[in-house]
């Protein structure tokens, strides 16, 4: 009885260290349940789904990489939360849907640091739009960046210079904006 009592642990111990997660996370800095996710590491998630119920913040000197993710950003009607990548901050974006998680809600979405997006699908944003600030490092590719907020422009470059290559951006008030030196 002790052996089969044995192998029986044995083989549940090597079947959960053997089984591999579908999704993971590399770094302490985890989506809170309520509340502001504030990436103060380098962080990457891959092939989660993310409801965020505060504002994702990257700080300066710290990066978030989301691969094969769903972001949702829990806003209300007006934009009270969003995504603010800070001067110094690093997001990079693959394969990603990034949208509100209501109908009628929409989140903001600032750039001051660095911007990578490839092959996303990006919607709900208030006004004034995908708004990059005061950077040069920003490339947008491959994506869709669409259905955003009234008055909003799919892509605001405001004093900063980037990439934007073969995207699809439909269904804003405006597609691109550049304002300032540009």
């Amino acid at each position: 009885m002790k052996k089969l009592s044995a192998f029986i642990i044995l083989i549940l111990l090597f079947s959960g260290l053997l089984a591999a997660p579908l999704s993971h996370s590399t770094a302490d800095s985890e989506p809170p349940e309520l509340g502001d996710w504030v990436v103060d590491e380098d962080t990457t998630i891959t092939g989660e789904t993310i409801i965020v119920h505060g504002d994702v913040i990257v700080e300066n000197g710290s990066s978030l990489t989301l691969d094969d993710c769903v972001l949702k950003i829990d806003s209300g009607p007006l934009g009270r939360n969003g995504i603010e990548v800070e001067k110094g901050g690093e997001l990079y974006v693959y394969d990603t849907t990034i949208t509100s998680n209501g109908e009628l809600q929409y989140y903001y979405f600032t750039v001051y640091g660095k911007l990578m997006i490839d092959n996303a699908d990006i919607s709900k944003i208030f006004y004034p739009g995908l708004a990059v600030r005061d950077t040069k490092d920003v490339i947008i590719k491959n994506s869709k960046v669409h259905d955003t907020g009234p008055v909003a422009s799919g892509i605001v470059f405001e004093n900063s210079t980037g990439e934007i290559i073969g995207n699809n951006v439909y269904n804003n008030y405006r597609s691109v904006d550049v304002e300032g030196e540009s």
